[in-house]
């Protein structure tokens, strides 16, 4: 799947880094469904983000 364009779409460290973690953080909490599957790229892989997404997470890691 790749983002819409007319949707923003933020990489994995961006994310970490509005959420002061490592990427690392959020790819093991993914591999341990604690967090939800990030929507990859289709050739590449790479995980995407959107706007709902990265407000998700920040409840979730908020709570720790």
């Amino acid at each position: 799947m790749r983002p819409d364009a007319q949707e923003a779409a933020f990489r994995i460290g961006e994310v970490a880094r509005a959420l002061d973690l490592h990427p690392n953080s959020l790819r093991r909490a993914e591999r341990e469904q604690r967090i939800p599957e990030a929507r990859r790229e289709r050739v590449s892989r790479q995980r995407f983000y959107t706007p709902e997404d990265l407000e998700v997470l920040r409840e979730r890691f908020a709570r720790r």
